[in-house]
């Protein structure tokens, strides 16, 4: 979602935090290893409108699918921690 007025979109236009902070651009990418959906990368402007350009929203989607591949790679990791130590214990 990359919205560049969000207090002018209809869905955030009453939202508190939206009004508070007068968030002027919004984007909003998901975080996606394998097609399963591990987090999302939230980014807001509070001084520039239309602030994520399309070459910037491209390098954003490469980041996140790199910041996905090493949240799981960190998970499998702690995995592998937790096995190897139980099979020191037995």
């Amino acid at each position: 979602m990359i919205l560049s007025n969000p207090q002018q979109d209809a869905r955030f236009a009453a939202d508190p935090y939206i009004v508070g902070q007068k968030v002027q651009s919004l984007l909003c990418l998901p975080l996606l290893h394998q097609n399963n959906l591990t987090g999302v990368l939230y980014l807001e402007s509070t001084t520039v409108r239309d602030a994520f350009s399309t070459e910037r929203t491209e390098v954003l989607r490469l980041l996140c699918t790199q910041v996905a591949i090493a949240m799981e790679n960190a998970r499998l990791y702690a995995r592998l921690r937790g096995a190897s130590a139980k099979l020191h214990e037995a």
